[in-house]
């Protein structure tokens, strides 16, 4: 499961404005009433500029009094949403202005999922839960690009509100709560969360004290999830540098969100307690306070963080576990690129703003974090490590982009990394290369590679096994469209050649490459059709089916019974006891995993024979059991079988990678 980091899209609001010479100054004083989703609020800003005054809030919010320079200020509404212009110019200098607005805010989808999440995620003011992002223009904007704040939030004591920033707490009447917050770093904007929650605080072993505000079904997370947290603060900031925020605070989410901010995460309520959050999300959300919250995107060349945060957080915790571990990260990002792109041609890397379905993050994210992996690899891993400290010591609060990036490399290598950044960063797709040719001699071997026109320039492992298991590999430089290297054996004659085994440099997986999995459904740009068994084919196990549909591809799906076409369909469900059967009817070859007993749902993915479709065969004990995978499915893209129970996995498995393109067996005697 993979939660949405958005935030770096929402900057975009604040990155296009022209950048103001000094952050200006923002004290804020906010009432919430949470029962009737209402805010009201004044803000005195400290601005440098003239001529007309112009501002934006968001369209559910409107100003009742503006004041500049101690004198009322009339504006009007201007063309656009949300933007108001004054009516007279001011004259050059500072000017302290006073906005005083109101509004309602009303949580809108009360039952959003991931997807509606990815579209945009309003802002928000409601008993469930207060979210007012950064770039959500609840704040008035003047057109700075930065800005500091005191911010002093009053509302019902039993709504515990939280913000960046120094913090003073104190009761302001009967039920009633005033909270202070204080900023005086430039940030792109100020995220205000606020709810039902309990507070935590952490056991104080990170380089801050961590916090959390739970629901208080979580208090017993508490104490994992803060020590957890601050174990990962200490190893970012040992590895990049210095912790940019005064505290940092997880807070959980009545929606299914995975937000960061600076200094604040904020993750949904049911996503929390899942057992791998801690090695996945949560270091996320945490290391987005250095890249995207720490450093902030500049959007005139693309969202480089989320690909920097999946490299420093994900992928290195995967390192961590194992080699193998991030082997199959690795590899599991190369298939998921390819089953989601199909024939397309995917956008150049430099196109990516933000996350809005399951083919942005393999762009974004996955692609974004194997330019990370092939450019330590030709550095090394001291210059790349002293590149990223190089790069957060000089745009730390500042805006930054790809072209930063690279100097910084740059600088501590000595190298010109202007090809490489690119043709990663510019070229639409991924390479493809192949195995053409491989020719035994007496002391080594020739090997003919061969890619597309136009051609990349390509660092590939080549590995050379020998008749006694013992193996050795070398880099080949290819360059262009076709290249043949010879390559010393030692006097051993290899029995078998891979090129790029272990899956270290990005590129197009071929159709024989990627096994039957999940994603290559969730990538259907329409809703597919669910084939029921007569036996399942009740209106319950209708409705359950179209639940299924609904989750899988955000549409109704088509639901038939009886006999089917299995090209015509790409759900099929029958009884639990009849999937092996199923199986093989439809030509599956895969030796099936050992279901756990307990388990009433099992879910395989196979192609029919003849067929390049990808098909999910679902047994399952009922129509209950169908509609409790709505749930979970969507979140296990890269897998080829599954088993629940009441939703909740007991089991999942890949099948077998083979790969023919780049793969030399020696023919039998």
């Amino acid at each position: 499961m993979r939660t949405c980091c958005t935030f770096t899209a929402i900057l975009a609001l604040f990155a296009a404005l022209p950048a103001m010479a000094e952050p200006p100054h923002h004290r804020l004083e906010v009432q919430l009433r949470p029962a009737d989703n209402h805010l009201t609020a004044r803000d005195r800003i400290r601005w440098q500029g003239a001529g007309t005054l112009s501002f934006t809030l968001h369209p559910d919010l409107a100003p009742e009094r503006v004041i500049v320079d101690g004198q009322p200020y009339t504006v009007e509404a201007a063309e656009g949403p949300g933007r108001w212009q004054g009516k007279r110019a001011l004259d050059s200098g500072e000017h302290e202005v006073v906005v005083r607005y109101s509004g309602r805010l009303a949580p809108g989808q009360e039952q959003a999922d991931f997807r509606d999440i990815l579209k945009g995620f309003a802002p928000r003011v409601a008993t469930q839960g207060t979210y007012l992002p950064p770039g959500g223009a609840w704040v008035p904007n003047l057109g700075e690009d930065r800005l500091t704040y005191q911010l002093r939030v009053t509302g019902p004591a039993d709504h515990r509100v939280v913000a960046a920033g120094e913090r003073r707490t104190h009761e302001v009447g009967e039920n009633r709560r005033e909270v202070e917050f204080s900023y005086n770093k430039p940030v792109p904007g100020i995220a205000l969360i606020g709810g039902p929650y309990r507070r935590h605080q952490g056991p104080g072993k990170g380089p801050v004290t961590a916090e959390a505000f739970l629901h208080p079904e979580l208090t017993g997370l508490a104490e994992d999830r803060l020590a957890t947290t601050e174990g990962y603060l200490a190893e970012f900031q040992d590895r990049y540098g210095p912790y940019p925020h005064p505290r940092f605070t997880l807070v959980s989410s009545p929606w299914p969100t995975g937000f960061g901010f600076p200094g604040l995460a904020y993750i949904g309520r049911r996503i929390l307690p899942l057992p791998f959050i801690p090695r996945t999300s949560l270091p996320h959300e945490i290391l987005h306070n250095w890249w995207g919250n720490g450093v902030y995107v500049a959007t005139n060349s693309g969202n480089w963080a989320e690909g920097l945060t999946t490299y420093g957080a994900d992928y290195r915790l995967a390192l961590s576990r194992s080699d193998e571990a991030a082997r199959n990260q690795r590899r599991q990002w190369l298939a998921d690129f390819a089953s989601y792109h199909g024939d397309a041609e995917a956008p150049a890397l430099r196109e990516f703003r933000a996350r809005i379905d399951g083919a942005s993050r393999t762009l974004g994210y996955n692609k974004a974090a194997f330019v990370w992996i092939m450019l330590r690899n030709r550095l090394g891993e001291r210059p790349f490590r002293q590149g990223l400290r190089r790069f957060y010591d000089e745009f730390r609060y500042r805006y930054a982009g790809w072209r930063d990036l690279r100097e910084a490399f740059e600088a501590v290598s000595g190298e010109d990394l202007t090809a490489f950044f690119e043709q990663w960063l510019d070229r639409k797709g991924a390479p493809r290369p192949a195995l053409s040719r491989v020719r035994r001699g007496d002391s080594g071997i020739t090997v003919t590679l061969t890619q597309p026109e136009p051609a990349y320039r390509l660092a590939l492992p080549v590995r050379m096994r020998f008749a006694d298991g013992r193996t050795r590999t070398r880099t080949v430089a290819l360059t262009g469209a076709r290249q043949t290297v010879r390559l010393d054996t030692g006097g051993k004659r290899p029995v078998r050649v891979r090129v790029d085994p272990d899956f270290r440099v990005f590129r197009r997986l071929t159709p024989a490459a990627i096994p039957p999995r999940l994603s290559a459904l969730l990538a259907r740009d329409k809703a597919g059709t669910i084939a029921l068994a007569p036996d399942l084919a009740s209106e319950a196990g209708r409705e359950a089916a179209h639940r299924v549909g609904r989750r899988l591809w955000g549409g109704p799906p088509q639901v038939v019974s009886g006999a089917v076409n299995p090209a015509e369909v790409s759900v099929v469900v029958v009884p639990r006891e009849k999937l092996a059967d199923r199986m093989q009817r439809l030509g599956a070859k895969r030796e099936l995993p050992d279901w756990p007993p307990q388990a009433d749902a099992r879910v395989a993915l196979t192609r029919p024979s003849g067929s390049s479709q990808t098909v999910m065969v679902v047994g399952v004990t009922g129509p209950e059991a169908l509609a409790a995978l709505a749930r979970p499915l969507p979140h296990y893209g890269s897998y080829g079988w599954l088993a629940f129970r009441d939703g909740d996995r007991l089991g999942r498995g890949r099948w077998p990678v083979r790969e023919p393109s780049l793969t030399w067996q020696a023919p039998e005697k």
